[in-house]
């Protein structure tokens, strides 16, 4: 190894054995700096598994080509397991794919899937209700040939009429 080379540097995408193939695109290198790049990491690390399926038919195969598209605090964390080399205290997710991936979200996931997708979906906001109404409308007219497409439907009258009892 020369001086100065990374010795952290992904290796390279494995090539396809057959012309039948097609290239998969390697997983982009994950630090852990941001929560939600892990899922998209795990996902790209299976495509990769699913395309060669050979090259990684077993947990440590998967661990391993995982970890080298590890870098900073996502390595930091794997480092020590990586270098222990006495089997009584490798740690379980070194030689387990689901065992990994767990390590990786519990450390590197959100705390809690659930609640932040629960969260995101109550920060969503629904547009302006008069854009709503004139787009409805100007649809309806033009396709259907309707002056009011919901004129029955009092919920969906102009917002700017109100009803009056």
């Amino acid at each position: 190894m020369a001086i100065g080379q990374n010795i952290h540097q992904p290796p390279p995408a494995p090539v396809p054995q057959t012309n039948s193939q097609t290239w998969v695109h390697p997983p982009n290198t994950f630090d852990g700096s941001n929560l939600e790049d892990l899922r998209t990491f795990l996902l790209q690390c299976q495509i990769m598994f699913n395309s060669y399926p050979q090259q990684y038919s077993s947990h440590t195969a998967k661990v391993c080509f995982a970890i080298s598209y590890l870098k900073k605090a996502a390595l930091e964390w794997f480092k020590q397991g990586i270098i222990e080399d006495d089997p009584r205290l490798v740690p379980a997710w070194k030689l387990s794919w689901p065992e990994f991936i767990n390590e990786l979200r519990t450390y590197f996931g959100p705390a809690n899937p659930t609640g932040v997708a629960k969260l995101e979906l109550r920060h969503l906001t629904v547009p302006n209700w008069q854009s709503i109404w004139y787009a409805s409308t100007h649809w309806h007219q033009e396709w259907c040939g309707a002056k009011q497409p919901y004129a029955s439907n009092s919920m969906m009258a102009s917002p700017t009429t109100s009803k009056t009892a």
